[in-house]
Parts: structure tokens; C-alpha cells; sequence
């Protein structure tokens, strides 16, 4: 009071210098006025935004500390230092100061703009719409929030209320480039996808360099089957930023769809290397160089892999990564484990839109929903429709809810006639699905997909009133809360390994895979010849997926192969460089070429009738044969496999303790060597264990289809009881 027009002076001045930058000057003009006065509070909080601005963060974290000291209801210090903190990644601390920025100045958008920002860096994103819409109700033309409510709208799953949020940007600032692209994002999530290529390329001509609208852009064109649109996408992304590791990972994905797999190791490499936090690309990079039995690095890409995933939760804003490859990397339950909850939190799975209705119809039947993408010529299909076939019509109604395009198949069509009701929604969204199993009123949802390959786990996530079961496609947790159950047996999850499993266990009383013994073999006769097999020599066969055999296995195979004269070794074909590397490895163990004989695919009845050719199935670890061991039972083939640790490579010990095998389950790898070598030179033996198999097929439960769907159907009732009770 005694000297304000000098103190004002300098304090202005000081501004006027941090303005221009000159943050020496206005470091000075602050001290002078600190000097006249020592208790203004205002100084302290403009030296901080310049100690700030010259990212000297303990002098702005003092100085602000030292305004709110002297004047502890002056909103401005709090808002600074929560900007401080949030660049520091203190997030709950920068919440608390943004909140109290706006408790001492409720028309404060500014700090409800940025606590809104924080709460969706925490993913608590209903709380951060709230505070983007109050600060949109006190500025009604701040762009920038009118954005940021679009992107917090989209990822809670309300693409049209996001759709507005975008165009409500543009209308005040038209060439507001980011919200183009981010609306060409909302749209395709909405399928909208020419309107959503527009959008991007209206953001291109605002901005010709901006290398998220390329990168989108050839996402869009991929999605629509423009491929040669959608690699110039990315190549001119790249042209323009080199180190665009989406653009590559995106590069790599789209070579891998169209079969240059070599293409793709590169670009997902790349990917990896420009950022090692992108987890997808470190998986399906060594996931691919597995698919075509590249094993230069084996060693080094198991640590790196494991490491990664330990390292996963400890990381700031990392990359998600795939779950579904590291079962055929690692036999270690426990890393699966931390590996699905990583994926679950990161993925925020548990936070979405739940929906509540889900009526209790005691009188009548329990409606059981099985969602999935397999709803077509897949493993899955085979195992699953004599199931489907077998319920209890009089107390079940069945749905089968298929997110896949219509192929057209045999098992499809046959699916569609064991169920009740077929419902296709491969065209609708997460949430139109999640709103459609609520307006059907499914009782209990099935998820036949986990993590594998077209997982809509998403659709979960929107409905917690209604029980939720992992069924057959993932032998494996899915983390989080994202399902309450998984079907599974004592071999495949012993009970000391149920702490592996976010889900609760249920326990089928024989094996967890179901069968169908109604499967159709080709009546046509198909040799050994047709099959370019030897007329005479021994057979051993595995029709695996490539990425499942390993180096140690595929050693074993060549020993087998030298100790068995005239013996070849019978695989599935899956790619060339796959094939490459089998026969060079085997030329390196001189083993000829012509003892390595790969097999197409053929339609799954001549698939089941020339497996009749093979002696004995060899089967892989850590991921054992899961339909193709019992493809190969229901042909009197008989397996030979490995019992590992985890539920993948305990799936054929499950299988073969079913059908009364048990002597086929090797507890290692040199007991595995020894069986199989053993059966190859003893012919009565195998003839023996094949009749067996043949006479178990009547007294064991493998096969016995009605009987599995019984004992599922007892689980079913059991989850819809207990769920009645806790409603």
C-alpha cells in the first residue's frame, strides 16, 4: 500500500519481459517488486510461470508454494502448480490442486479443461466429460475442450454424442485440423468409413504434413480393402516422419494380411525399435518370425519378451501388446497372469457403459448367449456344434451371436440350425452389440474367443449384471473383470494354479474340450499317395500351426527321423518361409528334403479322412494340439504329447487322459523322444494302443457329446442360480 504504483510497475513489466522471453529481465523486475512488497502474492505466482517456462521446476514449485502460503484462496498458484504436476506424472496431487483452483474460482474453465485432461490420462473418463462440459458451459466457444469431450465420448463408447462434440469444434474454428481427424476416427468406428476418409483428407489439405491423418487414413482405406491406397498412406506418413512407429506397425499389419510376412518382420522391428513401449509390435514381431519357424534369435526373444512383461505395469503410458502369442513363447502361468491383467487395466476393460437390464425369468428357460467371431470354418466351429446340437431345448434357448462376415460354410450353416437363434452383428459396434444381448435379456454370455484372433472383448465390458463364461477358444485368462468364469478341467488348471486366473475355475468332470462325434469324414478314399506320403515308411505327422512347433521339438522330430529308416515327417502348410526354414533345418541334421512333406488345407472331412494315413501324431509344447489332437483321435490316430505347465500345454494330456491314454503324455522331453521312437519300431505296439482307442470310444467320455453338454449344462444352472441369489 505504501509503494503500489512502483510494485504494479515492476510486476507488469516482469510480464512484459516473460512475453517476450527475456526471462532474465523478468526474473529481475519480479525481485524488485518483491523487494518493495513480500507479501504480494501475485509476484510469487508470475516468477514461478517463468521459472516454469525456463523448466526449472524446484524454483516454480517454490515460488507458487510461496503464493499459496501468503494467499491460500488465490486460485491461479494451485492451477500453475497442477499443471507442474501433471507434467511430473504426479497425477492424484495435480487433481487435488486443480479442484482447488476451482473451489476458490468456480468460473475457472481453464482448470476444469486440464482436470479433465488428467482424470483421461487416469482413464477415469465419466468424471473428465463432467468437467469438460462445465468448462464448455462457462466458455461455450473453447475449441479445444469441445474436442477433447469428443475424443473422452468416443473411447466410453458414445461415437454419436463424440460425432457432435467434433463438428461443434469446427463449426467455431473450421480449420481445426485434429478435430477433422478425430471425427474421421469417430466415423469409423461407425462404419461411416467414406465419410471418415473425407474427414482425413480435409485435415490433409488444412495440414498436408500431418502425419496421424495419412496414418488414419490408410487404416481406413486397409479396413475397406483398398490396399494399394492404404500402403501409400503409410509410406508418405513415414516420408514425412521417419520415425512414425505407428505407420510402420500399421505397415507391418497390412503386409502380414496380404502374405509378404518377410515385409512385415522388418516393419514390425522397426516399429518396436523406434519404440520399444510399443508392445503389439515386439509380439508380432517374434510371433511372426515363429509363424515362419524363424528361430535365429529363440533365446533372446523369450528374455525379451519376459521382460517386457514384467516391466509391463511398472511403465507410464505404454503401448498395449497382444496376449494371444506369448502362449506359444512362454510355459509360465504366472507371466500369462500378469501379462492379461496388464492388457485388461491398460485396455480399461472394467470402466465402460454397463448396462442393468437383465430380467429373471425363474419359470422359464435360461437363455445362453455364445458370442463369437469362430462362427465359421474354424477349429472352434467343429468342436462346438455338437454341443449346440445337444442342448436341452425345454430348458435352454441358445443364441449364437457372430461377429464374423457370413463365409458361406457347411459348419456354419449347421450352427445355424442346431441353435435357436443365429444373430449376425458383424457389422455393429461394441455397444450396439452389448445393447442387443441386454434387449434379448441373455441370461449368461459365453465368450468362445478370449484373446484370439477377432476378440471383441470390448462387448463385455458393457454388460456386468450378467454372468460371463470363457468357453474352449482361449485356454488362458483374460485378466481384469472382464469374465467371471472360465470352463476349464483339474488337468488343464490344476487347483494350486487357480491363483493364475482372474476367473472363477469351473470344473467339467472330464476334459474341458468338447467334441463332436458326429463329424463328417469324407467317404472318399484318400492314400498315401494322393498324399505324396511314402507307400510303406512310418508317418509321423503334426498339422499343428507352424508357430507352435519350437526348435527343441523340431530337434527331437529330426532325431526320430534318423533313427527311423524310410520314416518322413508330415506337416501342415502354412507358408513358404515357414516350409524354407523346416527343410533347410532338416538338410542341417541331414535329413533330405523329401522326408519333409507339408500338407495343404483341404476342406475338414478330406482333412479328417487323409489323417488316416499318419501313424502317430507328434504334438508341440508350450501350446499342444488342442482340435487338431482330436481330429486326429476321432481317426484312430493316435497322440503322442507333452504336459507342460501351463492351461495351453496341458490341453493334450487333458484329451488323452479322456479317451484313456494316458500313456501317451510324456512328463519330458527325453521320455517324449523315448515313447515315440519306441511306438515307430514296435508295429504290434501301435496297433495295439490303436485298439484301444478304437474300443474307448464307446467307454470314455472324449467323444461322448451328449454327456459333455449334460455336464455344462449342470454348470450353467449351478452360475445362473448362485447369480439369482446375489441379484
Amino acid at each position: 500500500k505504501e509503494y503500489p504504483n512502483e510494485l504494479i510497475l515492476h510486476v507488469m513489466l516482469g510480464a512484459v519481459y516473460a512475453s517476450q522471453k527475456k526471462f532474465n529481465k523478468a526474473i529481475s523486475s519480479y525481485n524488485k517488486a518483491i523487494k518493495i512488497n513480500p507479501n504480494y502474492a501475485e509476484t510469487y505466482n508470475n516468477i514461478g510461470n517463468v521459472f516454469q517456462q525456463k523448466n526449472e521446476i524446484k524454483s516454480a514449485i517454490i515460488n507458487y508454494k510461496k503464493a499459496i502460503e501468503i494467499k491460500n484462496d488465490y486460485a491461479e498458484p494451485y492451477y500453475n502448480f497442477a499443471i507442474l504436476l501433471n507434467m511430473q506424472n504426479n497425477f492424484n496431487d495435480a487433481i487435488i490442486n486443480y479442484k482447488k483452483a476451482i473451489s476458490l474460482r468456480s468460473n475457472y474453465f481453464e482448470a476444469h479443461f486440464n482436470l479433465g485432461n488428467t482424470l483421461v490420462t487416469l482413464n477415469n473418463l465419466e468424471e473428465a466429460i463432467i468437467n469438460y462440459k462445465y468448462a464448455i458451459k462457462i466458455n461455450p466457444n473453447y475449441v479445444e475442450c469441445h474436442n477433447n469431450l469428443g475424443n473422452a465420448l468416443k473411447e466410453i463408447g458414445k461415437i454419436n454424442e463424440s460425432i457432435k462434440s467434433y463438428s461443434k469444434a469446427l463449426l467455431i474454428k473450421p480449420n481445426y485440423f485434429e478435430a477433422h481427424n478425430n471425427l474421421g476416427n469417430a466415423l469409423q468406428e461407425m462404419g461411416e468409413f467414406n465419410k471418415a476418409i473425407k474427414s482425413f483428407n480435409k485435415a490433409i489439405s488444412i495440414e498436408p504434413n500431418y502425419v496421424s491423418a495419412h496414418n488414419n487414413l490408410g487404416i481406413v482405406f486397409q479396413k475397406t480393402g483398398k490396399i494399394k491406397e492404404a500402403s501409400k498412406c503409410y509410406y508418405r506418413a513415414i516420408d514425412i516422419n521417419k520415425n512414425h512407429y505407428q505407420a510402420y506397425s500399421n505397415l507391418a499389419i497390412l503386409k502380414q494380411e496380404t502374405g509378404e510376412l518377410d515385409e512385415a518382420i522388418k516393419y514390425y522391428k522397426k516399429a518396436y525399435y523406434l519404440n520399444p513401449q510399443l508392445g503389439d509390435a515386439l509380439i508380432n514381431y517374434w510371433h511372426l518370425r515363429q509363424f515362419c519357424c524363424d528361430w535365429s534369435d529363440q533365446k533372446f526373444m523369450q528374455q525379451q519378451v519376459i521382460k517386457f512383461i514384467k516391466n509391463y505395469d511398472k511403465k507410464k503410458n505404454i503401448k498395449n501388446f497382444k496376449i494371444f502369442p506369448l502362449l506359444s513363447i512362454i510355459d509360465n502361468p504366472a507371466l500369462h497372469f500378469v501379462a492379461a491383467n496388464a492388457y485388461s487395466k491398460n485396455k480399461d476393460i472394467s470402466k465402460k457403459i454397463y448396462l442393468k437390464n437383465n430380467k429373471l425369468d425363474s419359470n422359464k428357460k435360461i437363455k445362453v448367449g455364445y458370442l463369437s467371431n469362430d462362427f465359421k470354418d474354424h477349429p472352434c466351429s467343429y468342436l462346438t456344434a455338437g454341443v449346440f446340437e445337444n442342448h436341452e431345448k425345454n430348458k435352454f434357448e441358445v443364441y449364437c451371436i457372430s461377429t464374423c462376415m457370413d463365409d458361406k460354410s457347411k459348419i456354419r450353416e449347421r450352427i445355424k440350425n442346431a441353435c435357436d437363434f443365429f444373430i449376425d452383428v458383424s457389422k455393429k459396434s461394441d455397444l450396439e452389440i452389448a445393447k442387443l444381448i441386454e434387449r434379448l435379456s441373455i441370461n449368461i454370455l459365453i465368450d468362445i474367443n478370449g484373446h484370439t484372433k477377432g476378440s471383441r472383448l470390448e462387448i463385455f465390458s458393457h454388460l456386468n449384471n450378467i454372468p460371463k463364461i470363457g468357453f474352449l477358444g482361449y485356454p488362458g485368462t483374460v485378466g481384469g473383470n472382464i469374465n467371471q468364469y472360465i470352463i476349464a478341467d483339474s488337468i488343464v488348471i490344476p487347483p494350486k494354479e487357480k491363483k493364475f486366473f482372474s476367473e472363477k475355475v469351473v470344473y467339467m468332470p472330464n476334459t474341458y474340450q468338447c467334441t463332436d462325434n458326429n463329424a463328417e469324414i469324407s467317404k472318399k478314399n484318400i492314400t498315401r499317395s494322393d498324399c505324396r506320403l511314402p507307400k510303406h515308411g512310418f508317418v509321423f505327422c503334426c498339422f499343428n500351426q507352424t508357430y507352435k512347433i519350437t526348435p527343441q521339438i523340431y530337434d527331437i522330430w529330426m532325431k526320430l527321423l534318423k533313427k527311423i529308416d524310410g520314416s518322413v515327417l508330415w506337416l501342415m502348410s502354412s507358408n513358404k518361409w515357414a516350409e524354407n526354414n523346416l527343410v533347410r533345418k532338416a538338410k542341417e541334421k541331414d535329413i533330405s528334403n523329401d522326408r519333409i512333406i507339408f500338407a495343404k488345407r483341404l476342406p475338414h472331412e478330406k482333412h479328417l479322412a487323409r489323417i488316416k494315413n499318419a501313424d502317430l501324431f507328434l504334438d508341440t509344447i508350450p501350446y499342444n494340439a488342442h482340435t487338431t489332437a482330436s481330429d486326429a483321435l476321432w481317426v484312430e490316430v493316435p497322440v503322442l504329447t507333452l504336459s507342460g505347465k501351463s492351461f495351453a500345454s496341458r490341453v493334450g494330456s487333458s484329451i488323452l487322459t479322456a479317451v484313456g491314454l494316458t500313456e501317451l503324455i510324456a512328463p519330458n522331453i527325453k521320455k517324449y523322444e523315448s515313447i515315440a521312437l519306441n511306438l515307430a519300431k514296435s508295429p504290434n505296439k501301435l496297433s495295439s494302443l490303436k485298439q484301444k482307442l478304437r474300443k474307448n470310444f464307446s467307454t470314455k467320455p472324449l467323444f461322448n457329446t451328449k454327456l459333455y453338454t449334460k455336464n455344462l449344462e449342470n454348470k450353467y444352472e449351478k452360475i445362473w442360480k448362485q447369480h439369482k441369489k446375489t441379484w
